[in-house]
């Protein structure tokens, strides 16, 4: 409530006042929901507050809603905070999903956001089982075979280590094992390595008989 005075004179010294009540009532002010762009790194899971993004003068009570999801996200809320979860190895810039918010007055408000899956870089893989061979005989083995790259990147092999009456000859991905002459033992372990276009390195240790 405002009270306000107005008075009046005449020329004649005549006066007069009165006051009056001015009532200001209240308008809603509607609240903003500006959701942002979301990155999340490829094989892990992300939680945000939605409410973070919400800001009304108001101070009413508001519900959070999910009402879509990308078909390579897992999303799932509860109240007002949203969990991301992409799937297995996936990774991309363009995930769609669209949140909302609707207050006890009625009013709703969506939002499209963006995620972005970061891409991680998984390492190469290299198993080669035990091997065996004659004695005196040359004995070769296609690294490649025994090795793999989610991606897809180049691979690079090298030789980390060779047993002593051994020699150890890697042209590319073939490796030559070359025993010493009328030399035979049971162990002779052998490290080699897979190296891929990001540097990521992986090592592995085979025995030839």
């Amino acid at each position: 409530i405002n009270s306000v005075s107005i008075g009046v004179s005449d020329d004649d010294g005549a006066s007069s006042n009165v006051t009056f009540n001015v009532d200001i009532n209240s308008i809603y002010d509607m609240p903003s929901f500006n959701a942002q762009e979301i990155s999340i790194n490829e094989d892990t899971s992300k939680s945000i507050d939605l409410a973070d993004w919400y800001h009304s003068v108001e101070d009413i009570p508001v519900e959070f809603y999910l009402n879509e999801c990308a078909s390579n996200l897992t999303c799932q809320l509860e109240g007002s905070v949203l969990s991301l979860t992409p799937s297995e190895n996936y990774n991309g810039a363009d995930n769609s999903i669209l949140v909302a918010t609707k207050d006890t007055f009625g009013f709703s408000q969506s939002e499209e956001v963006n995620v972005v899956v970061l891409p991680k870089n998984d390492l190469p893989s290299l198993m080669i089982p035990d091997q065996s061979t004659e004695e005196d005989s040359i004995f070769s083995l296609n690294l490649w075979s025994f090795s793999y790259d989610i991606v897809g990147d180049e691979m690079l092999y090298n030789v980390e280590s060779c047993p002593s009456n051994v020699e150890c000859l890697l042209i590319w991905e073939m490796l030559y094992l070359i025993p010493n002459r009328e030399y035979s033992s049971p162990e002779n372990a052998v490290t080699v390595s897979v190296t891929d276009s990001n540097s990521a390195k992986v090592m592995h240790t085979f025995n030839l008989e």
